[in-house]
Order: structure tokens, then C-alpha cells, then sequence
């Protein structure tokens, strides 16, 4: 008869479903652990937010037409460790191609679990913490045109002015808009739009694997959508 393994039970943390999704748990715990995680709405509900966001970031990987430029800070983290002087002995051509690879392929996933991780933490109900004042950044001018680089650089970003900082208050604005009040949020942030104050949202929509791209004016709720333009990316 097999190992039998202790599993954890609701409330599950995002972690554990994580690498529950991405089948990174030994297969005689995974298997011990899908019939009681289905059971808990919660836990299905972020299993569903983790689907569609996975689904989306892989559309977008296979779109050539899509740029995103690096942030000037990063860049320049990049190019200070890349100019830094370096006591590490040689090693082999192979070896080092190894390790740039290796060291590639986990920048990557390392991006794509941030921005899957933000857009299910977005979407879990309110728990009660201690206030903290929020980062200040800079408003995004956003023109009309809405370029898809510009739209995609608030990804993994969690800023919304007012009362759409509520995520009960942010659900119902979704729903005024047509859209599932349990949709994943894959970023949020301020913009001034046609000289107005607004809020963009990014979030999986119809057909799949597709961004929306949603700006709205920041009284947006329940009973005025406030939509004030749209694009879908994919």
C-alpha cells in the first residue's frame, strides 16, 4: 500500500496552489491533494485565475509583434553587473553557455510567476492588514491610440486611485463593464487620458488567451461603468 501524506487543508495559500498548478509537487502528494483542493471554492477560483493567466502570458510570448522595452532602472542594474569587475575564475565555453541559459530560462519564469502571482492576489477576497501609505509613482500619460507596449508596461503593477482600490468596489466595475466580476487583474495603474483622470486595467478576456485592456474613469462601480476606451491584445 502506498505512502500515505499529511495534507494541508483550507485555507490554502497561493504558494501551494502555485506549484500545484504548475505540477512542480511529488506526484504521490499532487495526488493526495487535488480531491481536497477541488472541494474549496477558493482554492478553485484561483486554480481558474491561474488558468487564464497562464494562458494569456503564453499567447503573448508567441506574439513577435508585441515589444516591451526594459525599464530604464533595470537596464542599468543589467549594465553596472555586466561592467563590474569579476574574480570568478574561467570556466569552459560549454559550461558558460550553460549556465547563461539556465540563468535565462529562470529570469523568465521568475517574471511570468510575478505576474501570475499579482493577478491571482488581485482577485482574492480582502483580509484585513495593517494600512500602510502606498508608493507613490508617476501617472502614465496615455494617448488615444492606446499602443499595446505602453498598455502591457502596468502588467504585474497594483495601483488604483480612489475608491476602485476597494476590491469589492473594483469587481463591481468589471461587472457594470460587462465583464466577470472574478476576472484576473493582470495589472492596474493611474493614467491621465484625454486630459481626464482614469485608471487602466489589464485582465484575460474573450477570445482566450487574449489581455483586455480597459481604461475607465476612477468613479467607475456598479451603476455608471465610466468606460472611457478599450483594446483587446492577442
Amino acid at each position: 500500500m502506498g505512502t500515505r501524506y499529511t495534507v494541508p487543508g483550507p485555507p490554502f495559500s497561493v504558494e501551494l496552489l502555485a506549484d500545484l498548478h504548475a505540477d512542480n509537487l511529488p506526484p504521490e502528494v499532487a495526488d493526495q491533494l487535488w480531491p481536497v483542493v477541488l472541494q474549496d471554492a477558493d482554492a478553485v477560483r484561483i486554480l481558474d485565475s491561474l488558468d487564464q493567466a497562464t494562458t494569456v502570458l503564453g499567447a503573448l510570448g508567441q506574439d513577435s509583434s508585441i515589444g516591451i522595452p526594459i525599464p530604464p532602472d533595470v537596464a542599468a542594474r543589467i549594465d553596472q553587473a555586466l561592467s563590474a569587475p569579476s574574480n570568478v575564475v574561467p570556466i569552459t565555453s560549454s559550461r558558460r553557455r550553460r549556465w547563461i541559459v539556465t540563468t535565462a530560462a529562470a529570469a523568465s519564469v521568475a517574471a511570468a510567476i510575478a505576474i501570475v502571482f499579482t493577478a491571482v492576489t488581485l482577485n482574492r477576497p480582502a483580509e484585513s492588514q495593517p494600512s500602510a501609505a502606498p508608493e507613490s509613482s508617476a501617472v502614465l500619460e496615455l494617448p488615444s491610440e492606446l499602443p499595446i507596449a505602453m498598455l502591457l508596461s502596468v502588467q504585474g503593477r497594483d495601483e488604483r486611485p480612489g475608491a476602485l482600490a476597494d476590491p469589492a468596489v473594483l469587481r463591481s466595475c468589471f461587472a457594470a463593464n460587462g465583464l466577470s466580476p472574478t476576472a484576473p487583474v493582470l495589472g492596474s495603474a493611474p493614467v491621465r487620458f484625454r486630459d481626464q483622470d482614469a485608471v487602466l486595467l489589464l485582465t484575460a478576456a474573450e477570445p482566450p488567451a487574449h489581455v483586455l485592456a480597459l481604461v475607465v474613469g476612477t468613479g467607475c462601480d456598479e451603476s455608471d461603468p465610466q468606460v472611457l476606451a478599450t483594446r483587446s491584445i492577442g
